[in-house]
């Protein structure tokens, strides 16, 4: 089994800072894998030849610098479920989000009691326009049936909508764009008195939904992890001397063979001084006083390397930071000066749910998942698990990496 891959960061950080560090510890004493490998990082949720294939191509591509203005600029990443701004009459470019970041993925599961359809705010769908049609299901296509998972590739600043997809056979002969993409996909020798709504292909099985879109059940803005004081730590009065490596001539290691599905995410610190990430698992016993804590990276003040006249803001040390990572993982953020708590960052997929009818009169509940804090499993409550199999349930293969990283392109993945 491979040893995890945010273990020997941490070690080398603390080889290089005289920190103990005792991997086989945290291996014994810390659940690095909370509530079970995730569905969406099994083998069997993606291409991982295709996946890595990609990865490795653009490993090699990660020299070019970017400009400060291009992460300064990057939105912070949201999620809203129920979102009250959004009706039922939202128009294909009626907002504007210029791609301006890196790639990145969204992943949900479907828990309402309808498809639901994942489109992107300035009318492009999930998948490449003219390639796949807006009735096929995910991953040919756009519909994510009720128990479902989708996974959304996609840049920062990018915005997607999931929204309810209700079944209509009486559909079949409107005019519309998914209604002519269900009948594109039929034979010939369909019936229109069969009253159905659903269609698989038998070329190759793949299967469409006769429907069309109603209210919003969930948006999100892919973004920047936005590192906030939200403990209340108190910083120093005088600015802290810059460690970071301006030459970028510090790396971490990089695994080219990750799990389906890895997440890529870029934090920010808008703490106002310098902070430090761990990685923090949670312990193996609820009870252990064991601190499953590692030092991954220092990261320096956004205000202090912006009055330095530096320019590479991604550098190691810098303010800016990138790391691939998995769902179910969980990181803290403290001062550097003092080690105050300043914020929890979890990591977890989307949830979406049937929202209230606001024609009721039920106060409808809107909820901005900022950071990496969104839809957390422990508060689903009423949610269907869907862990799939629980075999082969790998301790590592997840990665966190340095900050010479370029605009990734898209991942599309295969089933």
């Amino acid at each position: 089994m491979k040893l995890h891959s945010i273990l020997i960061i941490a070690s080398i950080v603390s080889q290089a800072t005289g920190d103990e560090f005792n991997k086989e510890k945290i291996n014994l004493h810390c659940t690095l894998w909370p509530e079970g490998w995730p569905k969406e990082h099994h083998d069997t949720s993606c291409n991982r030849v295709l996946q890595n294939t990609v990865l490795a191509k653009d490993v090699a591509a990660r020299d070019k610098p970017a400009p400060i203005s291009a992460f300064l600029n990057i939105p912070e990443e949201k999620t809203w479920v129920c979102p009250l701004d959004e009706s039922n009459s939202l128009s294909s470019g009626q907002i504007k989000h210029p791609v301006i970041g890196r790639a990145t993925r969204w992943i949900l599961y479907n828990h309402a009691s309808t498809p639901i359809i994942i489109e992107r705010v300035n009318g492009s769908s999930l998948m490449d326009e003219g390639k796949f049609l807006k009735s096929a299901v995910y991953p040919n296509g756009p519909i994510v049936l009720p128990g479902d998972m989708a996974v959304v590739n996609g840049y920062q600043g990018q915005l997607f909508t999931a929204r309810e997809f209700k079944e209509d056979a009486s559909l079949i002969t409107l005019d519309n764009e998914y209604s002519k993409s269900f009948r594109s996909a039929m034979p010939q020798t369909w019936s229109f008195a069969d009253d159905a709504t659903r269609f698989t292909t038998g070329r190759d099985g793949v299967e469409h939904v006769l429907g069309s879109p109603g209210r919003v059940l969930m948006k999100h803005r892919m973004g920047m992890i936005h590192i906030k004081n939200d403990y209340g730590a108190i910083c120093p009065e005088a600015p802290r001397e810059l460690s970071m490596n301006a030459n970028r001539s510090l790396s971490v290691p990089i695994d080219l063979e990750p799990d389906c599905n890895y997440v890529e995410k870029g934090l920010i610190n808008k703490v106002g001084c310098d902070v430090d990430l761990y990685f923090a698992p949670p312990p193996a016993d609820a009870n252990s006083t064991f601190n499953c804590e590692s030092h991954l990276i220092h990261m320096s003040s956004l205000e202090n390397f912006l009055d330095s006249g530096l320019t590479l803001i991604d550098s190691f040390g810098g303010p800016v930071f990138h790391l691939r990572t998995y769902d179910t993982h969980s990181f803290v953020v403290r001062t550097s000066h003092d080690k105050t708590l300043v914020s929890r960052i979890n990591i977890d997929a989307d949830r979406v749910y049937d929202c209230p009818d606001p024609k009721r009169g039920i106060v409808q509940a809107e909820m901005k998942a900022d950071r990496m804090t969104i839809q957390p499993r422990a508060a689903q409550t009423n949610s269907t698990e869907l862990d799939g199999n629980q075999g082969h349930m790998p301790m590592s293969k997840w990665d966190y990496y340095h900050t010479n990283v370029t605009a990734f392109e898209s991942i599309k993945i295969a089933s």
